[in-house]
């Protein structure tokens, strides 16, 4: 062999060595690249199919307050009252640290909450409207799993044929009444009535609602109660936040009374509670506000043997998110023989992976599978009927809250608050100011004249008194806010301050 053949040979051999190693290489990668995919989707529909150890579908216990601040809670940092039932509860179950309302208003948060669906897609975007016919709730959702589904108490959402829940007797339904005289007798016989069959039902307390007659009020001394710092401090306005937090204990009672119910009933073990506050109470920056303390909720679930009792997630979730939630839960659990007979038969059928939500599950959240869910938080104000128009958007981070108000030159009032007779403090906010009060002066100023954008650090400034949106460092931020509230007014059909007209 000559020495050309040789090196031909040589060449020859290097290049299969180098090809060989080569596919080697790419052997070992796609094996590799095949079990990680393998694996994170094994993973995943172990997670989807099967994250529950039980046998039977839970039932649901809903509980709702009633225009509560969520900070009026103990197991909330509350420095003014106790509340040790609902303490309990959070002890025994998780409590979430950021969990928001779209709008702090009861009967759009209602329609929300029961669907899944944020206000402008209900149709029920300002108050003391319902939600358009056609709408679809969870009811007939959990009714095609065999549930069957009862309200309790404060109704306030609309028209009855997307909301055809069970009327079970036994709550104060009128969220205005000067006394509530209720019996868990009719909420026993609907909970007992088939152990069998599971129950979702919808507690709905009118606690702490205005005209806060309920409770003993001089338990408390108004001049050592912490007042919020955008609150004028005057006597009208600590008597009627001691009458308010007095409502809140009178709450937490009723709360504790039905939980020993369903204790009593054995019934625990095998249901799941959540506690929320709805929206804020009937102060100024609170309820009918696009600010902290109107759509922060607090929101507590006790679920005995999935939930981990005593934790605590700092997921941002939001209501809209409640139902696809209880939804994913109900779904995972199979279906067993003894389920069928009660599963509603109906001229719509619904395919329950496919639904149309604004929300999304959080159960992975509650099985400590993950610490995150959402990355925003939105909320929408329209002022009519409760005053003259006051369009408000709002978006929101764990840490920074956006805030556009969308007729800035226009006055904020609402009459409830600002006109209302039979709440005396905020005339005498007037009075302080026109004494110089500066705190006065400062308080009627944020509530009722308010700049075009508002951007609040909450970490540093939980009670958002320091607008940051001409703050440099802050300007990152800030055009992410703005982008982020765009595109959610914009895919929700939203076109701004028009919609804020009179019925």
């Amino acid at each position: 062999m000559n020495v050309q053949s040789i090196l031909t040979a040589t060449h020859l051999f290097n290049n299969y060595r180098m090809i060989n190693c080569m596919i080697k290489r790419v052997l070992f990668f796609v094996i590799v690249l095949s079990s990680f995919v393998v694996s994170v989707f094994s993973e995943t529909e172990i997670h989807r199919k099967e994250p529950l150890p039980q046998t039977t579908r839970p039932n649901i216990l809903l509980i709702i307050a009633d225009d509560l601040t969520y900070r009026d809670l103990g197991c909330y940092g509350s420095v003014n009252v106790k509340t040790p039932h609902i303490d309990s509860l959070a002890s025994e179950g998780m409590k979430f640290l950021h969990c928001y309302n779209a709008i702090a208003m009861c009967v759009p948060t209602r329609n929300m909450l029961y669907t899944g669906l944020y206000p402008l897609r209900t149709g029920s975007y300002r108050n003391h409207t319902n939600s358009r016919p056609g709408t679809v709730s969870m009811i007939p959702y959990f009714t095609q799993l065999g549930y069957r589904v009862g309200l309790a108490g404060k109704v306030h959402v609309g028209p009855p044929q997307s909301f055809p829940f069970e009327s079970v007797s036994g709550l104060t339904a009128n969220c205005v009444s000067a006394t509530d005289d209720y019996s868990y007798e009719p909420i026993k016989e609907f909970i007992t009535r088939d152990r069998n069959q599971p129950f979702f039902l919808v507690t709905a307390f009118i606690q702490p609602h205005v005209p806060w007659t309920m409770g003993n009020p001089e338990t408390f001394n108004p001049e050592q109660l912490d007042l919020p710092p955008h609150w004028a401090d005057t006597p009208q306005t600590r008597q009627s936040y001691a009458k308010y937090l007095a409502e809140v204990v009178f709450l937490d009672r009723q709360v504790g009374e039905l939980l020993h119910l369903f204790d009593e009933s054995g019934l625990r073990n095998n249901t799941i509670v959540l506690f929320l506050s709805e929206q804020g109470a009937q102060f100024p920056g609170a309820k009918w506000t696009c600010w902290e303390q109107g759509l922060h909720a607090g929101m507590i679930i006790r679920w005995p043997g999935i939930v981990k009792p005593e934790s605590q997630s700092s997921a941002l979730v939001q209501y809209v998110d409640i139902v696809p939630t209880l939804l994913d839960i109900a779904k995972s659990i199979p279906e067993n023989e003894s389920i069928k007979k009660y599963v509603t038969k109906s001229k719509t059928s619904y395919n329950l992976d496919r639904i149309d939500f604004d929300g999304k599950s959080f159960l992975n959240v509650l099985l400590g599978q993950t610490s995150e869910h959402g990355k925003y938080a939105y909320g929408i104000h329209n002022n009519i009927p409760e005053g003259p128009r006051y369009p408000i958007r709002s978006v929101r981070t764990k840490d920074f809250s956006y805030i556009r108000n969308l007729l800035p030159n226009e006055q904020y009032i609402v009459k409830f608050v600002q006109k209302n007779p039979k709440q005396p403090y905020y005339p005498s906010w007037r009075v302080a100011a026109e004494h110089n009060d500066q705190r006065a002066v400062q308080a009627i100023r944020r509530n009722e004249f308010r700049t075009e954008e508002e951007l609040y650090d909450l970490k540093n400034d939980p009670w958002e008194m320091h607008n940051l949106i001409n703050s440099p460092e802050h300007h990152e931020i800030l055009n992410e806010l703005r982008k982020a509230l765009d595109d959610w007014m914009k895919q929700q059909g939203d076109p701004g301050a028009e919609i804020d007209v009179p019925i």
